[in-house]
C-alpha cells in the first residue's frame, strides 16, 4: 500500500444532511520477487468502515465495506478507484454548524496484505440555508382569545403562529393537561404529533391548528404546542380554557376598583375588584374598542364556543379565586399593540368553571 487519495478533498454538507459522493484512489505495489519471478500476485485491497469525526470526536461510524481483489506482477504498481455515496443524517449537519470552527473529516483506512494507509475528506457546513430555528410560538384559540370558556361537549381548537428561520424538519406535539378542578392537574398528555418540513430565507411564519380539544368533563385545561426538534426554543407557553357544566347558575355583577375608565395600560397597571364569595377563579378579558360610549355594553356572549367573531378578546389573564388584583403579564401585553384603544371586563368562574359573575366594560388605551 503506497498512498490513498480522495476527491473532492472537501465537501459541503447541507443543513439537513444529505448525500455526499466521494472517489477514493488507492495506489498499491507488488515488491520485486527475490527469485526473479514475474508471475502476477493476487491481493485484496479493502476498507471496512467509514468514520466522521469533529475535533477528534466520532460523530458517525458505519461498517461499509469497499474491497477489490486484483493481480499484478512483482515490481509493479496499480491505482484502484473506489466510488461511494454516503447519506449523512441531520444530526451530523447540526453538529457541524455548531462546531465552532473545529475540524470535521470523513476518514477511511485502506489496507492490503503488506501495509495500510489512511486518507480524509474535509467537511464544512453550508448549502445556502441556515439550520431550522424556531424563534417564537404564539398560541390562541380559533376565536382569537388566549383564554376561553366553553360548555361541556362544545367544539374548541387552538391555533399556533410559529415564527422560524432556516430550513429543516419541525417536530412538535400538541399537548393538553388533564382536567382536575379549577387549578388543573399539570399532567399533560399528547393529542397529536406534528412533522412539517420548513424552508425560509429570512423569517418564516406557519399556522398550525390543533385537533379538537377535549371538552367532555368540566374543569380547567391547558393546551400547548411543544417543539421537540429543533431544540432552539426554550420558552414553553400554554393557554387555558374552562369547560362548564350544562346548567349555568345566575350571573352576579362584579364591582371594579381599578383601573378607572379611560386609563393608560402599562406593565404597572393594577386590575382590582371586589371579590365574590363563591369564585374559584377570575378571568380578565381585553377587547378591541368599538368606539361606542363608555356606558354601552359590547355584545359579547359569556360563552364563546361558536365560530370566530370580531368581538373575540385579544388578550387577558386568569387568576385564582382568592385574588382580587393582578397585572397583565408581558406575554399578554404583547398581544395589545401600542397606539390602540381597548375595553376590558372581568368574569368570575365557579368551582366547575361556570361563569358566576361579570363586570361592566371599561376603556383602556396603549400609548
Amino acid at each position: 500500500m503506497n498512498s490513498v487519495g480522495v476527491s473532492p478533498s472537501q465537501v459541503t454538507v447541507g443543513p439537513n444532511g444529505g448525500a455526499v459522493s466521494l472517489t477514493w484512489r488507492v495506489n498499491r505495489s507488488q515488491p520485486r520477487d527475490p527469485f526473479g519471478s514475474t508471475v502476477p500476485v493476487s491481493d485484496t485491497t479493502r476498507s471496512t468502515e467509514v468514520r466522521i469525526t469533529l475535533g477528534g470526536r466520532t460523530l458517525l461510524s458505519q461498517p461499509r465495506l469497499l474491497a477489490r481483489t486484483t493481480s499484478i506482477p512483482p515490481d509493479s504498481s496499480e491505482t484502484l478507484v473506489f466510488r461511494e455515496t454516503l447519506s449523512l443524517p441531520p444530526s451530523v449537519a447540526r453538529a457541524l454548524a455548531q462546531g465552532s470552527g473545529q475540524s470535521a473529516v470523513i476518514i477511511r483506512t485502506f489496507q492490503d496484505s503488506g501495509a495500510a494507509a489512511t486518507q480524509t475528506a474535509r467537511l464544512s457546513p453550508g448549502g445556502g440555508q441556515a439550520l431550522l430555528a424556531v424563534q417564537r410560538i404564539d398560541l390562541q384559540f380559533e376565536t382569537g382569545s388566549r383564554t376561553q370558556v366553553v360548555a361541556r361537549d362544545g367544539g374548541l381548537r387552538a391555533v399556533a403562529d410559529v415564527r422560524f428561520s432556516g430550513s429543516g424538519l419541525l417536530q412538535a406535539e400538541w399537548q393538553v393537561s388533564v382536567a382536575d378542578g379549577l387549578r388543573g392537574s399539570g399532567r399533560f398528555r399528547t393529542l397529536a404529533l406534528v412533522r412539517r418540513p420548513l424552508l425560509s430565507s429570512g423569517t418564516g411564519r406557519l399556522r398550525l391548528f390543533s385537533p379538537p380539544l377535549p371538552t367532555e368533563s368540566a374543569g380547567l385545561y391547558e393546551v400547548a404546542l411543544v417543539v421537540t426538534e429543533p431544540d432552539s426554543l426554550t420558552e414553553r407557553s400554554a393557554i387555558r380554557y374552562f369547560v362548564t357544566p350544562s346548567a349555568l347558575p345566575p350571573v352576579a355583577d362584579i364591582d371594579l376598583l381599578s383601573p378607572v375608565d379611560g386609563s393608560a395600560l402599562t406593565e404597572a397597571t393594577l386590575f382590582s375588584w371586589r371579590g365574590l364569595p363563591n369564585a374559584a377563579a377570575y378571568q380578565i378579558e381585553v377587547f378591541a374598542d368599538d368606539g361606542g360610549s363608555p356606558a354601552e355594553t359590547l355584545q359579547v356572549p359569556l360563552l364563546r364556543d361558536g365560530p370566530p367573531s370580531a368581538t373575540a378578546p385579544l388578550s387577558g389573564r386568569v387568576v385564582s379565586g382568592t385574588e382580587t388584583q393582578t397585572r397583565l403579564s408581558q406575554l399578554s401585553l404583547r398581544h395589545l399593540p401600542l397606539g390602540q384603544d381597548y375595553r376590558w371586563r372581568l368574569r368570575a368562574l365557579g368551582s366547575s368553571g361556570e361563569v358566576i359573575g361579570v363586570s361592566p366594560f371599561r376603556r383602556l388605551s396603549r400609548q
